[in-house]
């Protein structure tokens, strides 16, 4: 290839072109080495930010920081390579171009992060697609290896259909139990779980009912080992305590990974990762269960399977944790060799799963990610994918079945058309674009207005009023520029800034014995005191005395998170400056004998340098707080304007959903008396006579027609404008109505 391979690893050692960083060093003293010749040299995370030129304290890969590279190639880029540790080692390489590498990179996909041109896909679908059309006889199927992916999707609502029935209690009153992952795992004070008697029939179903993956000794010889993924620490306890009891499950080594929230990130998914494979080693069957470690960054082959317990609704942490289990793995059971074939997830919320199934199908192609291209290429992709990562879920009888990519888009659709039924038409999913209403003429709130509120009575016959909310055309909030200045200025003068620079003064009067970590940490400490708490304070005091205790804290520690990182990045770069230093310092005196250099000569010279490198530090960290103070302090005027805009514009909204309700609560009715198949909301206004309609909901035709469609409107300024309408889904209003009338029939 023309490349030399730099590793120090043993078992590529006498290898044709690779090299150790001694034998490189050679070659280039040397001078046998050309341009024509490269180098490739692998190091992880934790091996350079253990050098002493990238921020730790070993004197190693000094090359790395003297070379000019072509290219810096940072793999599982998607992690947010962005802790202030790493930002200080890479911003010491010097390259000219970096490829970031990544399995789901949704989030920048769909923000455009990176140029179409500067983008190459290879997905999931890809790699199995070579593996099974791999033709040449010669050489091995590289992919040959790469267990195949199948999801299985489940009904949890039909494993705890009392419950469901039943309700839950919240403030006292029976509400409608509208099934979520992470509240069906949630826990009380004790630690106990709230569903405690629907857990237990969960833990039942998966080891008695046939469709479910631990139901007969085959399918728990196929899942030895697995990986359970839930929402919160205290539900991963009370769960391994059920674990080690039940009946099933007890015959399960259980591991926690779910460790300290003090200690670094690092260090707690290496310890994780050793009990499990401790765990493994020592045990035929093992269930591990965690709240996010080790789903990103660790492979454990054995690991077959994924349960998904938690509510996850972002595709890159869904599709992270799910590829766990796709690892290659030969194993020895009997006197035979396997190979795992396949790999499974298995989730319990279809709605959730199917919906990011189609955005993994759509959203790693630029061509349709961030809800790009049309329908039926993103039926292709759908398709495309179900080839290589086939879903199974229940049909309308409970039936495990494959499903095709119709199903795929249309079964979350499906779900939604069950519960508005089940609701009496009285729910939230036949309504969209409610934002809308703040751009809308007064006959549209006077409409809405006249409907009787459903579900909040008291705090929703206060009247609609939208002109005190600050929205732009699209209705979201927006907060003028001028007015965030204006107010920081008028709000916090310059007394922050001048503790702010005090603050800064005081950690170069700290003992001499004072080390970077600790004077970074006294001034972090500092800065809260003097600046971010009494910002916050000043905020919620002048601005916002509504904020709850939980925003104020939240605001505070977002704001403390912004100045830790730029003091850590700014006193990381000047320890690596002050190492290096010291570096050349013994060096310098070890080679004196021929410099000719006394020892207080060198002692002085390096002496200068840094008191130097603590000058630039002053002025660095000087800067850096004064450009935070002026940041922070319009950048918390404007969220807590934003939060309080955003407060009136959901309370005016939540108002117009009740007040809707009151007029779809009327649906069921008019289905019952002339609903028939082929009725649509495109239809709806055709099929029910006017003078019905309007005894019935109060309202007109036309002005249904106005929610509905939109009309022109003159504002009050004399303009032409358009108010679009479009209040209720037409997707969801026509699946409801199918269903209600599919149901109608069925009752018949």
């Amino acid at each position: 290839s023309g490349f030399y391979f730099v590793s120090e690893t043993d078992s590529l050692k006498d290898k044709p072109f690779v090299l150790s960083r001694d034998d490189l060093f050679a070659l280039l003293e040397s001078g046998d080495f050309t341009q024509t010749h490269g180098i490739i040299e692998f190091l992880s995370l934790q091996d350079l930010k253990g050098s002493i030129h990238f921020g730790g304290k070993y004197n190693k890969l000094e090359n790395i920081k003297h070379t000019d590279w072509d290219l810096l190639i940072i793999d599982e880029a998607h992690e947010g390579i962005d802790t202030y540790k790493t930002d200080v080692a890479f911003d010491k390489i010097r390259r000219s171009a970096t490829l970031h590498l990544s399995g789901t990179p949704f989030k920048a996909l769909a923000n455009d992060k990176f140029p179409q041109e500067a983008i190459f896909n290879w997905t999931y679908a890809d790699e199995q697609q070579a593996k099974r059309d791999w033709n040449d006889p010669e050489n091995e199927n590289p992919y040959s290896t790469l267990p195949k992916l199948n999801l299985f999707t489940y009904k949890m609502s039909d494993i705890i259909r009392d419950e469901v029935s039943r309700g839950i209690k919240i403030d006292g009153e029976t509400v409608d139990f509208a099934f979520d992952l992470n509240e069906f795992f949630s826990v009380n004070e004790s630690g106990k779980f709230i569903h405690d008697e629907a857990v237990d029939k969960f833990l039942d179903a998966l080891t008695t009912q046939k469709k479910f993956p631990f139901s007969t000794e085959e399918l728990r010889l196929e899942l030895r080992h697995t990986f359970w993924l839930l929402n919160r620490v205290d539900s991963v306890k009370a769960l391994a305590k059920k674990l080690s009891n039940h009946k099933i499950f007890k015959n399960y080594k259980i591991v926690i990974a779910a460790g300290n929230e003090k200690a670094e990130e690092d260090v707690q998914r290496k310890k994780s990762f050793d009990q499990v494979r401790d765990a493994i080693d020592h045990n035929e069957k093992t269930i591990t269960l965690s709240v996010g470690q080790l789903t990103t960054g660790v492979t454990i082959p054995e690991w077959t399977a994924v349960l998904m317990l938690s509510n996850i609704k972002s595709p890159a942490l869904y599709m992270q944790a799910a590829f766990r289990a796709q690892n290659p793995f030969m194993f020895h059971y009997g006197s035979k060799c396997h190979r795992k074939e396949n790999a499974y997830v298995f989730d319990f919320d279809p709605a959730r799963t199917l919906t990011i199934f189609e955005q993994f199908a759509n959203d790693l192609s630029t061509g349709t990610s961030g809800s790009k291209g049309d329908s039926e290429t993103r039926k292709n992709n759908v398709r495309e994918l179900l080839n290589f990562f086939p879903v199974i879920g229940e049909d309308e009888h409970g039936e495990m079945i494959e499903l095709d990519a119709e199903q795929v888009l249309v079964i979350p659709r499906k779900i939604y058309s069950q519960e508005v039924v089940r609701r009496g038409f009285m729910c939230d999913f036949l309504f969209q674009n409610i934002s809308n209403i703040f751009r809308a003429p007064q006959e549209i709130i006077d409409i809405i207005q006249s409907f009787t509120p459903m579900q909040e009575p008291k705090k929703s016959r206060e009247p609609i009023n939208t002109d005190n909310v600050n929205v732009d055309e699209k209705g979201n909030i927006q907060i003028d520029d001028e007015y965030v200045i204006g107010t920081a200025k008028e709000l916090f003068g310059d007394k922050i800034f001048e503790k702010a620079d005090e603050t800064v003064q005081e950690i170069f009067e700290q003992p001499e014995n004072t080390t970077p970590q600790q004077a970074a940490d006294y001034l972090k400490q500092k800065l809260h005191e003097a600046a971010v708490a009494p910002m916050v304070e000043q905020i919620k005091k002048e601005i916002d005395s509504d904020m709850k205790k939980s925003e104020k804290k939240r605001l505070e520690t977002d704001l403390q998170k912004q100045i830790d990182s730029k003091v850590d990045r700014t006193i990381g770069s000047f320890e690596i400056k002050q190492n290096e230093i010291e570096q050349e310092r013994r060096e310098a005196l070890d080679n004196r004998f021929e410099t000719g250099k006394t020892v207080q000569e060198i002692h002085k010279e390096f002496d200068e340098k840094q008191q130097q490198a603590q000058e630039e530090l002053q002025e660095q960290l000087t800067a850096t707080v004064t450009e935070f103070v002026k940041q922070a302090q319009e950048e918390t005027v404007r969220t807590v304007e934003q939060k309080k805009e955003e407060r009136k514009k959901e309370s005016i909204e939540d108002k117009v959903r009740d007040h809707l309700r009151g007029f779809s609560r009327t649906i069921p009715s008019f289905l019952m008396a002339y609903g028939n198949d082929n009725t649509t909301l495109a239809n709806f206004d055709k099929i029910i006579p006017a003078e019905v309609f309007l005894e019935v909901t109060g309202i007109s035709i036309d002005e249904f027609l106005l929610m509905r469609d939109g009309a022109d409107y003159k504002d009050d300024d004399g303009n032409i404008r358009h108010y679009q309408g479009n209040l209720f889904n037409s997707v969801v209003f026509d699946d409801s109505v199918r269903e209600f009338m599919k149901k109608r029939k069925a009752l018949a």
